[in-house]
Protein backbone atom coordinates (compact mmCIF):
# COMPACT_ATOMS: atom_id res chain seq x y z
CA UNK A 1 0.00 0.00 0.00
CA UNK A 2 2.56 2.46 0.91
CA UNK A 3 4.97 1.76 -2.24
CA UNK A 4 1.75 1.76 -4.47
CA UNK A 5 1.38 5.60 -2.96
CA UNK A 6 4.59 6.40 -3.42
CA UNK A 7 4.71 5.37 -7.22
CA UNK A 8 1.33 7.33 -7.62
CA UNK A 9 2.70 10.37 -6.02
CA UNK A 10 5.81 9.89 -8.04
CA UNK A 11 4.23 9.56 -11.47
CA UNK A 12 2.32 12.35 -10.72
CA UNK A 13 5.66 15.07 -10.55
CA UNK A 14 6.74 12.62 -13.68
CA UNK A 15 9.77 11.44 -11.17
CA UNK A 16 9.40 7.83 -11.22
CA UNK A 17 11.53 5.38 -12.51
CA UNK A 18 10.51 1.49 -13.00
CA UNK A 19 14.18 0.74 -10.89
CA UNK A 20 13.19 2.32 -8.31
CA UNK A 21 10.55 -0.74 -7.45
CA UNK A 22 13.40 -3.02 -6.52
CA UNK A 23 14.72 -0.17 -4.47
CA UNK A 24 11.74 1.15 -2.12
CA UNK A 25 11.03 -0.51 1.24
CA UNK A 26 8.17 1.34 3.03
CA UNK A 27 8.33 1.65 6.61
CA UNK A 28 5.55 2.25 8.61
CA UNK A 29 5.27 5.56 10.56
CA UNK A 30 3.12 8.76 9.72
CA UNK A 31 5.05 11.54 7.82
CA UNK A 32 2.12 14.03 8.94
CA UNK A 33 3.15 13.66 12.48
CA UNK A 34 6.29 14.47 14.69
CA UNK A 35 9.04 11.78 14.64
CA UNK A 36 6.91 9.49 11.99
CA UNK A 37 4.50 9.27 14.96
CA UNK A 38 6.66 7.95 17.46
CA UNK A 39 6.43 8.83 21.31
CA UNK A 40 9.05 10.93 22.44
CA UNK A 41 10.93 8.09 24.18
CA UNK A 42 10.97 5.99 21.45
CA UNK A 43 12.90 8.29 19.06
CA UNK A 44 15.52 9.33 21.33
CA UNK A 45 16.61 5.62 22.10
CA UNK A 46 16.61 5.20 18.24
CA UNK A 47 16.51 1.51 18.13
CA UNK A 48 13.91 0.87 16.04
CA UNK A 49 14.35 0.94 12.38
CA UNK A 50 11.46 3.28 12.49
CA UNK A 51 13.10 5.49 15.38
CA UNK A 52 16.81 5.59 13.14
CA UNK A 53 15.20 6.18 10.20
CA UNK A 54 13.37 9.08 11.66
CA UNK A 55 16.52 10.75 13.06
CA UNK A 56 18.57 10.15 9.67
CA UNK A 57 15.05 12.66 8.06
CA UNK A 58 15.76 15.48 10.31
CA UNK A 59 19.46 15.27 10.09
CA UNK A 60 19.43 15.11 5.73
CA UNK A 61 16.38 18.20 6.34
CA UNK A 62 19.59 19.68 8.30
CA UNK A 63 21.71 19.01 5.04
CA UNK A 64 19.57 20.06 2.46
CA UNK A 65 19.12 23.19 4.23
CA UNK A 66 23.01 23.39 5.01
CA UNK A 67 23.65 22.56 1.00
CA UNK A 68 22.31 25.40 -0.39
CA UNK A 69 23.45 27.84 2.29
CA UNK A 70 27.25 26.10 1.48
CA UNK A 71 25.99 26.62 -2.68
CA UNK A 72 25.27 30.51 -2.09
CA UNK A 73 28.50 31.13 -0.32
CA UNK A 74 27.83 30.55 3.81
CA UNK A 75 31.18 30.02 4.83
CA UNK A 76 29.96 28.32 7.91
CA UNK A 77 27.71 25.41 5.90
CA UNK A 78 30.93 23.15 5.97
CA UNK A 79 31.64 23.02 9.65
CA UNK A 80 27.76 22.69 10.21
CA UNK A 81 27.76 19.79 7.56
CA UNK A 82 30.30 17.87 8.73
CA UNK A 83 28.67 17.54 12.45
CA UNK A 84 25.29 16.49 10.76
CA UNK A 85 26.85 13.60 8.29
CA UNK A 86 28.56 12.46 11.58
CA UNK A 87 24.87 12.14 12.92
CA UNK A 88 23.94 10.02 10.46
CA UNK A 89 22.69 6.78 11.07
CA UNK A 90 21.71 4.10 8.27
CA UNK A 91 24.24 3.19 5.64
CA UNK A 92 20.76 4.41 3.16
CA UNK A 93 20.87 7.81 4.54
CA UNK A 94 24.79 8.20 4.28
CA UNK A 95 24.55 7.08 0.64
CA UNK A 96 21.59 10.17 0.04
CA UNK A 97 24.02 12.57 2.08
CA UNK A 98 26.63 11.98 0.07
CA UNK A 99 24.89 12.23 -3.36
CA UNK A 100 23.13 15.66 -2.09
CA UNK A 101 26.93 17.22 -1.43
CA UNK A 102 28.02 16.61 -4.80
CA UNK A 103 24.95 18.27 -6.89
CA UNK A 104 24.45 21.55 -6.97
CA UNK A 105 21.23 22.24 -4.80
CA UNK A 106 19.37 24.16 -8.06
CA UNK A 107 19.13 20.66 -9.92
CA UNK A 108 17.27 19.02 -7.43
CA UNK A 109 14.11 20.96 -8.53
CA UNK A 110 14.90 22.17 -12.20
CA UNK A 111 16.04 20.02 -14.32
CA UNK A 112 15.77 22.48 -17.48
CA UNK A 113 13.14 20.92 -19.19
CA UNK A 114 11.64 23.83 -20.63
CA UNK A 115 8.15 22.27 -21.69
CA UNK A 116 8.14 21.40 -18.51
CA UNK A 117 8.28 24.42 -16.70
CA UNK A 118 6.47 26.84 -19.62
CA UNK A 119 3.63 24.70 -20.47
CA UNK A 120 2.98 22.75 -16.93
CA UNK A 121 2.26 18.96 -16.82
CA UNK A 122 -0.97 18.75 -18.18
CA UNK A 123 -0.10 20.70 -21.21
CA UNK A 124 2.37 18.37 -21.79
CA UNK A 125 2.22 15.82 -24.19
CA UNK A 126 6.57 15.50 -24.69
CA UNK A 127 7.21 14.53 -21.17
CA UNK A 128 7.47 10.62 -20.10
Amino acid sequence: QGQQRLKRNLVSYLLWEDAFSERIQPVPGDLGKPRLGLSTDEFNLGESLEASIAKDADQLDLILDLKVQKDLGNKYADEWLFYAEKRLINDKAKELAEEILKTDHAEWWFDKRIDLWVNGIKNNNNIK
